[in-house]
């Protein structure tokens, strides 16, 4: 029986829409060597992976702080020329103004099991968003409460710790299989890819294209 469903916030929840967003995109295509949108997020992407692999414990990073290293690196590595202070700003506001998926609030009003965020940003930035949009949830698991990122281990147990049900009992919906569903699910969750960017290969689990579609895998 579900007793909890764990959901993404950055890949499942807020769309990469709104003003924050594009103004920040836009600056950095104009003002560095990567002038493709899609080759920039990749860049970024690579770069927030190795951020969060090697910070945990006492050599824990959050975010805020992964922000400038990252704009930092864009400097030395792609030529960037901009005002970091001001770029760090507009990334942080998109986390706590940027659109919702329209889904979300479909799922949000007909689950009747508790609902998590699991988030590797701080907890007030979510809570500003969720309070903007009338959104209510159990509770937000940080990576700043337990000084980790996923897929360590220290996320899913303190999944586990938090909503107080064996892992069998929980969903955990995510939008990568290989890079966080699978760890799910070796401690015995059962994970949920949403397909907001496309297909994942070779995936071991269950699939849908929309949030609510969850709805069918809970009694």
């Amino acid at each position: 029986m579900v007793k909890a469903v764990f959901i993404n916030y950055t890949d499942m929840m807020v769309q990469d829409l709104g003003q924050d967003h594009e103004e920040l995109i836009a600056r950095m295509v104009k003002n560095c060597s990567l002038k493709e949108p899609v080759e920039l997020f990749e860049w970024i992407n690579e770069q927030q992976t190795l951020l969060r692999e090697q910070s945990y414990g006492e050599n824990y990073q959050s975010v805020d702080d992964h922000y400038l290293i990252i704009l930092e690196k864009a400097r030395i590595s792609c030529g960037l020329k901009e005002n970091y202070e001001e770029l760090r700003k507009l990334w942080i506001n998109h986390w706590m103004y940027g659109p919702m998926y329209n889904d979300v609030f479909t799922f949000f009003k007909q689950c009747h099991v508790p609902v998590y965020i699991v988030s590797e940003l701080p907890e007030p930035f979510i809570r500003v968003n969720l309070k903007r949009n009338d959104l209510h949830v159990h509770g937000i698991l940080s990576s700043d409460a337990v000084k980790a990122y996923r897929p360590r281990n220290e996320i899913y147990d303190k999944a586990i710790q938090m909503c107080e049900c064996k892992s069998e009992d929980i969903l955990w919906v995510t939008g990568s299989y290989e890079n966080d569903g699978k760890y799910a699910s070796l401690i015995g969750m059962t994970p949920i890819l949403l397909k907001r960017y496309g297909k994942e290969e070779n995936v071991s689990c269950k699939e849908v294209n929309r949030l609510n579609d969850v709805l069918r895998y809970i009694e």
